[in-house]
């Protein structure tokens, strides 16, 4: 009977690893895939309530619904902001322009502290102390909405409370295949003739 559970215990095991090493590899080429998906490029910025303010490049950026406006987000739970900004009672999202992968590699700096981060930058501090950016394409304040565990990071939800349109002009900053890009010029979809079935 022990013999038995003993198989039965590695058996399981092996089909743990197998799920395991299955997960690895979807990760891995989910990560290829979303490389191959151009994303908009965004610095989240928030402060303590005390003076400490932080910030942070992120690629997750989207929608989350209009009624109520909600904005959502991803942040890695090894992220050293991930405390800070999921406590964060608000926050401000910035649409970053073509002219401004600086701001982003400045701000996706992992560890670097919040008076380097933003020593140089313009910026100003709205009423709740949270640090907004200058000359960037949009600005979205926000106050934390939920934040939802999702394995390896949390979803932030935002509830947009205002919304700055600075640079309506300018086009976003894109991120894709590990590279910064422009938005290229505009696609025409081609004429579409349906094929009309053969009636015998």
């Amino acid at each position: 009977m022990t013999d038995r559970v003993d198989q039965g215990d590695r058996a399981d095991q092996g089909v743990k690893r197998d799920i395991t090493g299955a997960q690895d590899e979807n990760g891995e080429a989910l990560r290829w895939i979303m490389r191959q998906v151009p994303s908009p490029v965004s610095v989240v910025t928030a402060s303590d309530g005390k003076g400490e303010i932080r910030g942070i490049t992120i690629g997750s950026f989207t929608s989350a619904s209009l009624r109520p406006p909600l904005l959502s987000f991803n942040i890695s739970r090894d992220a050293g902001i991930y405390d800070f900004l999921t406590r964060a009672d608000h926050f401000a999202l910035h649409v970053l322009h073509e002219g401004q992968a600086h701001l982003s590699d400045r701000f996706a700096t992992p560890d670097m502290p919040g008076d380097e981060q933003f020593h140089a930058v313009d910026y100003e501090v709205d009423a709740h102390g949270t640090p907004v950016l200058a000359g960037v394409m949009t600005v979205l304040l926000c106050t934390r909405h939920a934040v939802y565990d999702a394995g390896d990071h949390s979803i932030v939800l935002g509830l947009v409370t205002d919304i700055r349109k600075t640079d309506t002009d300018s086009r976003p900053l894109v991120y894709f295949d590990r590279s910064y890009r422009r938005v290229g010029k505009e696609t025409q979809p081609a004429s579409f003739d349906p094929i009309r079935p053969v009636r015998y």
